[in-house]
């Protein structure tokens, strides 16, 4: 089982995850570290499938919210990008960890 300490690891700047900041309306940016991935999205039963943005982060170090604004430096390209947020984070890894989709601003 996972504890704290493990995920302090796993989400290390340095190696696996990119510095992310949240904006919510006009409050102050809550930074946060994530990790980014393409996934493909299935929808309508399978008759189309597009590919977004997936946004794994502690569950402990922000909410993240449908319609909040994320941004930071994309590791694919190395450019500095913002993304909204498609859904409301969902927790996996016993409640340690959320996921959620991103797509354009």
């Amino acid at each position: 089982m996972l504890d704290a300490e493990d995920l302090a690891l796993y989400f290390d700047t340095g190696d696996f995850a990119t510095a992310l900041q949240m904006v919510r309306g006009g409050a102050a940016p809550v930074a946060f570290a994530g990790i980014l991935s393409a996934v493909d999205e299935e929808g309508a039963q399978g008759y189309f499938v597009g590919q977004v943005t997936e946004l794994r982060y502690p569950a402990t170090a922000v909410t993240l919210l449908e319609g909040d604004t994320v941004s930071g430096v994309d590791p694919a390209t190395g450019v500095a990008s913002n993304w909204r947020v498609l859904r409301e984070g969902r927790r996996v890894l016993d409640g340690l960890e959320c996921t959620t989709f991103l797509g354009a601003p």
